[in-house]
């Protein structure tokens, strides 16, 4: 900007607000985005990373969730509790965090059954880094109303979707924001060529 037939005029210093900052950082910094573009990372997680994902990506979506204590927790590491015009529903959420080569077995599908049966809740989810077994596909299917299953690829889908309309939001949020900017700017401080 040396040239000497350019004159910019005394300008403010530009501050962004400080939400937009650590909404930005928050997006970018969570396992949610981390494993929506690595999916491999899925694996690498604890147990109980695993299940904070799976509350993140629910809590995303919508739901009311609350993650349960990390041991002894009777067949639900997620507990989402809706109200609304149709009435409450109770759904327990069971994740597994498995090898992508060891299938979810009927056993731990007839387990999250029992579980919501005993308990009287409105139904379950069971989500899995691996996939089900036959028989587990089978016996969800009789029970189709109240359960629900979702392997790996699912899961990944899901999540993809989620990062992918919050960049859209983000991404549309920071243009009209620039573009205000850019308009204001342009209005108050107009370049003045000598």
């Amino acid at each position: 900007l040396n040239s000497p037939k350019l004159f910019i005029p005394d300008k403010p210093d530009i501050v962004l607000p400080e939400p937009i900052v650590t909404d930005l950082n928050t997006i970018n910094t969570s396992l949610l985005s981390r494993v929506a573009n690595k999916p491999s990372l899925i694996h690498e997680c604890t147990s109980r990373e695993f299940e904070e994902l799976v509350c993140e990506m629910l809590d995303k979506k919508g739901y009311k969730v609350n993650l349960t204590q990390q041991t002894r927790d009777g067949g639900k590491d997620i507990i989402i509790i809706e109200d609304n015009l149709i009435g409450s529903f109770l759904i327990y959420v069971e994740c597994k965090k498995y090898a992508p080569d060891r299938p979810v077995g009927v056993n731990l599908v007839r387990e999250l059954y029992g579980t919501i049966s005993a308990d009287k809740a409105t139904a379950g989810l069971l989500i899995t880094t691996s996939y089900f077994s036959q028989d587990a596909i089978n016996f969800k299917n009789q029970v189709s109303h109240q359960l629900s299953l979702i392997d790996y690829v699912k899961l990944i889908s899901e999540i993809q979707k989620i990062c992918w309309i919050r960049f859209l939001f983000m991404q549309s949020f920071l243009l009209k924001h620039i573009s205000a900017f850019l308009q204001y700017y342009n209005v108050s401080h107009k370049i003045q060529l000598r």
